[in-house]
C-alpha cells in the first residue's frame, strides 16, 4: 500500500481520494475501487463468516491512512518512513483480520445496520 502510493505516478489515486469528499462521482469510483480491490480480495482470501466485516475494517483503516498521509498531509504521519508506519499500523490490520470479536460486539445485519437482540 505505502510503496504503491508513495511512488511517482500515484497522483491519480491521491486525486481521487481528494475528490471523493466533495464529488459524488469520485466518491462512487473510490467506493467501487475499495469494494472490489481491497474489501473483495481480502474477504475472499479470509473465507470466514465475518470476512466482509473484517475486510471492511481493513479498508477503512487504509482509506483513513491515505487521506491523512497523502491528502491532508498530517505530520508526522505524512513524512514517516514505511518501517515506522508498518510497525504501528500492521498490528491493527492483523487484529481486524484474525482477532477475536470484542465481547458483546454485534455483527452488522442486512442493510448495514446492527442487529437487535
Amino acid at each position: 500500500f505505502l510503496s504503491l502510493n508513495d511512488r511517482p505516478g500515484a497522483g491519480p489515486f491521491v486525486a481521487l481520494i481528494r475528490s471523493a469528499s466533495s464529488n459524488q462521482r469520485a466518491a462512487a469510483m473510490l467506493r467501487g475501487f475499495i469494494a472490489r480491490e481491497v474489501i473483495g480480495r481480502i474477504a475472499r482470501a479470509l473465507g470466514a463468516s465475518d470476512a466482509e466485516l473484517r475486510a471492511t475494517l481493513v479498508g477503512s483503516q487504509l482509506a483513513g491512512l491515505a487521506m491523512a498521509r497523502y491528502v491532508l498531509r498530517v505530520e508526522p504521519l505524512a513524512s514517516a518512513d514505511h518501517d515506522t508506519l508498518v510497525a504501528w499500523v500492521a498490528p491493527t490490520l492483523q487484529r481486524y483480520l484474525t482477532g477475536e470479536l470484542p465481547a458483546g460486539g454485534r455483527r452488522p445485519g442486512p442493510g448495514g445496520g446492527a442487529r437487535r437482540r
